[in-house]
């Protein structure tokens, strides 16, 4: 089962997140404010990131916040955790409804009576094989004249 993602700038709801799934605070080595959790504790850790630093908290959020980040997180056990801009965040959940609108809702009618997606793909699939027999029509003919050119 797919885990469900949830959205937050909550202070709180993310440090809370963090601990009950074993995690620290960290940033990247050698980085002005790369984030990560670092999840050190709990069966599932292999310990220490090595190209992990320990931040405190203060300092994890305020970068957090200059960044105008949006910390997305799995449910129940999971670790999942992402750090997003806003505006990313925003054109995922565009392209998820329009997928959604799609997929849930039949397309109108076109002439004919068909949909209109069945009308293209009809025009597609006849426009491909009146390419084909077009092209199948040229190589037939000039098959026949370069065996005409090769007759004594």
């Amino acid at each position: 089962m797919a885990t469900k993602a949830v959205a937050t700038r909550d202070h709180e709801e993310i440090r809370r997140w963090a601990e009950e799934h074993g995690g620290i605070p960290a940033k990247v080595k050698g980085t002005g404010g790369l984030l990560r959790i670092d999840f050190i504790m709990g069966p599932q850790s292999g310990g220490r990131e090595s190209s992990l630093e320990e931040i405190p908290w203060n300092d994890w959020l305020r970068i957090f916040d200059e960044q105008s980040l949006v910390f997305l997180h799995g449910t129940g056990d999971s670790r999942f955790f992402k750090l997003v801009y806003p505006d990313t965040l925003e054109q995922k959940q565009r392209r998820k409804s329009a997928v959604r609108g799609r997929g849930s809702s039949r397309a109108s009618p076109g002439r004919g009576g068909q949909r209109s997606s069945g009308s293209r793909s009809a025009q597609a699939s006849s426009s491909a094989r009146t390419a084909r027999s077009s092209s199948g029509s040229a190589n037939r003919s000039s098959r026949k004249q370069s065996n005409a050119r090769q007759l004594p």
